[in-house]
């Protein structure tokens, strides 16, 4: 390379500083290559960790069908009040809300009901009412017609035994006073219907035609003396249903 130096000496030396230059030249070359080597080699290592990443994030998700409805529900998660308290670890909080809106639900459901409720206890104490009343104005206007009272004059004495008459638990119409014992008129008769009706005779004649208008007959008489004594005995026994027998057999005849 250095054949035109005619001087010996001079082109060993060329050669020499020629040769040292390029081990220079090469090994700078050598480790700006290594740099690169080495700093491609650092970033394959980081984009092989965050490929592994994703990996790892995409096996959790790979029974996932819809990834975008999953998606939406994340991001609701996200915007819900309770799920950001859990991330914030207020579990209690989050319990208070829970049972407060489920107490207030609760509460609007039980005010509902009991209103419903009110107003049906209403309507049934109404018709409870209403079916009471029938059942004493139809004892009553049933002895009233066995007793011969005048058609037009029943619209009264049902009026004035609606007052003096109650329904018992069991359903029979009796007149009790305010001790809850059974009254009986100044023959110690029991007051049923028919005796009570009887009376009137006494007390209203108007509301009988005139021949039948002067009080009981004797066989009326005997036949409500011998039932209150059966009555009284059975009473006194303490056998109701055998009274409450007594008492349809009567009203039957």
């Amino acid at each position: 390379m250095f054949d035109y130096i005619e001087d010996p000496a001079l082109k060993a030396k060329a050669e020499e500083e020629y040769n040292a230059s390029i081990v220079t030249i090469n090994g700078g070359v050598q480790k700006k290559i290594d740099e690169a080597v080495s700093g491609l080699k650092t970033k394959n290592d980081e984009i092989l960790g965050e490929k592994k990443k994703l990996q790892d994030m995409l096996d959790k998700f790979k029974d996932i069908k819809d990834p975008v409805k999953a998606l939406e529900a994340l991001q609701l998660l996200d915007q819900n009040e309770y799920a950001q308290l859990i991330k914030d670890g207020k579990f209690e909080e989050v319990l208070e809300k829970r049972v407060s809106t489920a107490t207030s639900r609760l509460t609007a459901v039980i005010d509902e009901l009991n209103g419903k409720l009110e107003v049906s206890n209403k309507e049934g104490s109404t018709y409870k009412s209403k079916y009471q009343t029938k059942v004493i104005e139809d004892d009553i206007r049933a002895a009233a017609i066995k007793a011969g009272v005048r058609p037009e004059a029943l619209a009264d004495v049902l009026m004035r035994g609606i007052n003096v008459f109650s329904l018992s638990e069991d359903g029979q119409v009796e007149a009790r006073d305010k001790q809850g014992n059974l009254i009986k008129n100044k023959d110690k008769l029991i007051m049923t219907p028919d005796v009570w009706v009887d009376s009137l005779k006494e007390s209203a004649p108007h509301y009988w035609p005139d021949s039948e208008g002067a009080g009981l007959t004797g066989n009326n008489l005997l036949a409500e003396s011998d039932f209150n004594k059966k009555a009284d005995a059975l009473l006194a026994k303490g056998d109701y249903n055998g009274y409450r027998k007594l008492r349809a057999k009567q009203k039957a005849a």
